[in-house]
C-alpha cells in the first residue's frame, strides 16, 4: 500500500518522512508548528541552517561566516523558534523545505 505524501502547509512542498515530527496526535510536518516558519528565516539564518545540515559545529559555522560562535548560537535559537522545532536534528530535517521556499519579501 503506497504511503501518503504530506506537504508543508506554508509552501506546499512535499515533505520527506524524516521531516515529520511524531506527536501524540500522530506525525505532523515540522513546519506546521510555525505556519510561516519556512518564510521567516533571513538569508543569514538560511545559510546557517545549510551549514548545520552539512554537519558543521557552531565554531566551524562561525569561522565560515566570519561571525562569532555566540552569534551563531543566537541565530540557531532564532531558527528553532521560527521553525517551531526544539533541537538541531529537527531543524536539519526541515533544511530541504526551507531551501526550496522563497525568501519572504520585505514589507514596506
Amino acid at each position: 500500500m503506497p504511503t501518503e505524501t504530506r506537504h508543508c502547509p506554508t509552501c506546499g512542498q512535499p515533505l520527506a518522512q524524516d521531516q515529520m515530527l511524531n506527536t501524540s496526535l500522530g506525525p505532523v510536518p515540522a513546519s506546521a508548528l510555525r505556519p510561516q516558519g519556512c518564510k521567516q528565516l533571513s538569508p543569514r539564518q538560511r545559510q546557517i541552517l545549510g551549514l548545520m545540515a552539512q554537519g558543521l559545529p557552531n565554531r566551524a559555522i562561525g569561522d565560515a561566516m566570519d561571525i562569532t560562535e555566540g552569534t551563531v548560537k543566537i541565530q540557531i535559537t532564532a531558527i528553532f523558534k521560527a521553525l517551531g522545532v526544539k533541537n538541531r536534528t529537527q531543524a536539519i530535517a526541515m533544511a530541504p523545505t526551507v531551501a526550496s521556499t522563497p525568501v519572504k519579501a520585505p514589507e514596506e
